[in-house]
């Protein structure tokens, strides 16, 4: 369970940080699976505290982003349009070793895209492409690349491996898994990925 910092609750919240609950702050984590769009939360990040404050519109919400690191200022983001939506913003190591924020902002049918915020040196968050997926659990890190796992059928699932540049996210390559017998055959990539290379990876990968 997640918790204000002391002294950021201060700085956004005045003297007493119940005022942060009697404000109506919940905490993103605690909120239910699915249910939890478009609702008041915070999150930590290490020594930044994200508080998301959303204002209903007749289409969705104005998202309004307040962080705070350690006894600093708060800092209020540019407002974010966001379409109605089933999860609350999340934490998730993707682009590097420390987490960057998964903000869920529109649906794409059964997906939902998200904007995936990289924290600085300095410590706050901001924008850095988007990822498309079912839910925040469909990513993680690995080898330093983002990995996006879907399913593709009963037995089957589509990995697909992303890297961080700074036209946004792009798409290596693409793999589709048979989970039956652990097969990997080629869907895409780019020209500069070791088609064999992956596939190996991805057959050892399957025979654990």
């Amino acid at each position: 369970m997640i918790r204000f910092l002391s002294v950021a609750c201060l700085a956004l919240f005045g003297p007493s940080c119940a005022a942060a609950q009697q404000a109506g702050v919940a905490w993103c984590d605690d909120l239910p699976v699915g249910q939890a769009g478009l609702q008041d939360c915070g999150l930590v990040a290490g020594e930044t505290v994200l508080v998301f404050d959303y204002d209903s519109v007749p289409d969705g919400a104005i998202l309004r982003l307040t962080q705070v690191v350690g006894d600093a200022d708060p800092v209020q983001m540019a407002a974010v349009p966001v379409k109605p939506i089933r999860f609350a913003p999340s934490l998730r190591r993707l682009s590097q070793d420390a987490p960057d924020l998964l903000l869920p902002v529109s649906a794409d049918g059964d997906d939902v895209v998200f904007e995936i915020w990289v924290q600085g040196p300095a410590g706050l968050f901001g924008p850095q492409g988007t990822l498309t997926g079912p839910d925040p659990d469909a990513f993680f890190r690995r080898d330093g690349l983002v990995i996006q796992v879907v399913p593709n059928g009963p037995t089957t699932h589509i990995e697909t491996g992303f890297t961080l540049t700074d036209a946004g996210f792009v798409t290596l390559y693409a793999v589709e898994i048979e989970a039956a017998d652990g097969s990997c055959a080629w869907i895409t990539g780019a020209a500069s990925v070791n088609t064999a290379a992956i596939l190996a990876d991805c057959a050892s990968r399957q025979r654990g």
